[in-house]
């Protein structure tokens, strides 16, 4: 539990009590981000989407993900392409991930 600018644990062996700032992580790296940024439109969609980046998408796994966190599309590569074909998806939310980069898209 967090109380103020302490953390408290309770355990079998009774109550302990730390500041926060003493929990301070100061050398964490910085990993380098391995997928740039992309966009998607039209955004809510219809029919299709597409990726403001072709080159990106190259040689990359493409997932379509419902709101349940179902893979609901998976490509493998795009050829010479950067519109997806999302017509046989339901009306709703969905996420496209590329490398490690997620973004959210909406279906009409």
């Amino acid at each position: 539990m967090i109380s103020g600018e302490y953390i408290l644990a309770g355990t079998d062996d009774g109550l302990f009590r730390a500041k926060l700032s003493d929990l301070i992580i100061s050398d964490v790296p910085v990993t380098k981000q391995t997928t740039p940024d992309f966009q998607i439109f039209p955004n809510p969609a219809l029919d299709f989407i597409e990726i403001s980046d072709i080159n990106l998408i190259t040689n990359q796994n493409i997932n379509i993900y419902n709101l349940l966190g179902e893979c609901v599309i998976f490509l493998f590569p795009v050829p010479n392409t950067n519109k997806i074909d999302i017509s046989a998806l339901s009306a709703g939310v969905y996420y496209l991930k590329i490398g490690n980069e997620v973004k959210m898209f909406v279906k009409q």
